[in-house]
């Protein structure tokens, strides 16, 4: 038996006691290996998409996510890494999916126009842009509400298939394929930008911008050559550079030193330096045929090449020696637009508080007990938990980790709880909150 400011108490509970009083935080830290990113691939003979890691090509739970849409085509994700946008050229409507979880935000949205292909959200993620092949137009829509912004836009030339948005948000390149032009708007204002459309002649087909928006590429799929173009006056910098045939899709590096041509027809893919555009050793790379979609990772070192009529996806290493080092084949796919993306993890599930008091006799404390779940379903996997009174974080814990004690509360007194999980990266969900009083 002991004594506690003149009061007999046991040893249990002066032990308890002493463990109450002491604040003590300990911290799990999230594990330093980054997690996978993912790969989002259309299959337009299922519309839908297809869903793998990235690393070991392991489809997971739930995929594919079926569109809604027929002739479901291209895709992107908003910068969040929340939210699947894909045009579905037959049905004339774009999908919006869960990046998670697959399921469709909402029925598809008819995008105003014929032939939609095209697709490119600016960086804010608030603005979706849609190129209509068909009716040589372009809508655009809140990316958000999913609102339309006025109505379609004419580009001001002839068979429009695909678009571009610089890293600032500026501005959106249509190349027109019928009519050996360039269509440019101000991105924000949406009106056209300079003398737009350019004239750049043979038939354009694909543009994408450099990473610091000083240039774009440019292929011709009749020519069979890509070319560099400044931003603005949109005049060549280069002379056209020779690829194999049918160059239909581009990918440039992260840092903007490597632009990867894939060519259709040929069967191949072409390497060049960014700046200059000077051709690569170790190019062409030979994936199998028909190569159609590629995409690059955030990291810059894994080139990832989707094909139509042979169903797979191929993974290289993006820099020297350009090596194959996967193939995933699913028979019977038509695989078009490809992505890569990182959704963040999901918001805790069934989070509860209550306030409870540990009793000592002639003394006692109040503390308040939290509980959750881990989330029903995350593409990413969760490290940890983080736990912010009134705001302020005041405890990491492990995945394992359902239930957090805060000790020494005031009764009566209102706090706000938040639990948010976080991946191997400390990229954190929305938060799920509780009061207790």
């Amino acid at each position: 038996m002991k004594r506690l400011n003149g009061c007999k108490i046991s040893d249990s509970v002066a032990r308890a006691f002493r463990y109450c009083a002491v604040s003590l935080l300990v911290l799990i830290m999230p594990s330093t290996r980054a997690f996978a990113e993912f790969v989002y691939v259309v299959n337009q003979t299922a519309n839908a998409v297809n869903v793998y890691d990235s690393l070991t090509f392991v489809e997971v739970p739930g995929s594919p996510f079926p569109t809604g849409g027929t002739g479901s085509s291209l895709i992107v994700a908003n910068p969040a890494g929340t939210r699947l946008f894909i045009t579905n050229q037959t049905s004339q409507n774009f999908s919006v999916l869960d990046a998670t979880t697959g399921a469709l935000i909402t029925a598809p949205i008819s995008t105003g126009g014929a032939g939609p292909f095209g697709i490119a959200i600016n960086p804010a993620g608030t603005r979706l842009y849609i190129v209509n092949e068909f009716t040589g137009n372009f809508s655009v829509f809140d990316a958000n509400t999913l609102a339309p912004i006025g109505l379609p836009i004419f580009t001001g030339g002839g068979g429009p298939q695909r678009i571009a948005i610089n890293s600032a948000g500026t501005l959106i390149c249509i190349p027109n394929v019928n009519t050996g032009n360039l269509s440019v708007f101000d991105a924000n204002t949406l009106l056209p930008f300079g003398a737009s459309p350019f004239l750049i002649g043979g038939n354009p087909h694909e543009v994408v911008f450099s990473p610091d928006g000083t240039l774009v590429y440019i292929t011709d799929v009749v020519a069979n050559t890509v070319r560099a173009y400044e931003t603005v006056t949109f005049t060549a910098t280069t002379a056209a550079m020779s690829t194999d045939l049918g160059p239909f899709d581009i990918a440039v590096s992260p840092d903007g030193s490597l632009v990867y041509v894939v060519n259709l027809a040929g069967d191949t893919i072409d390497l060049f330096t960014g700046v200059v555009l000077g051709p690569v050793g170790g190019s062409p790379l030979i994936p199998p045929q028909d190569p159609f979609g590629i995409a690059i990772n955030s990291a810059g070192t894994l080139l990832y090449i989707a094909t139509t009529s042979s169903g797979t996806i191929n993974r290289f290493d993006a820099t020297s020696p350009f090596t194959l080092q996967q193939t995933l084949t699913n028979p019977g796919a038509v695989y078009l637009g490809i992505i890569l993306n990182t959704p963040p993890p999901l918001t805790p599930a069934s989070l509860t508080g209550h306030q409870k008091k540990n009793d000592f006799g002639c003394k006692f404390e109040r503390f308040n007990v939290l509980k959750w779940k881990s989330p029903e379903a995350s593409l990413v996997n969760i490290a940890g938990y983080f736990v912010y009174r009134d705001g302020v974080r005041i405890a990491t814990l492990g995945a394992s980790a359902h239930k957090y004690k805060d000790h020494n509360r005031k009764e009566g007194a209102l706090t706000l709880y938040s639990i948010t999980s976080f991946d191997a990266n400390g990229v954190e969900s929305a938060p799920v909150n509780v009061e207790i009083k």
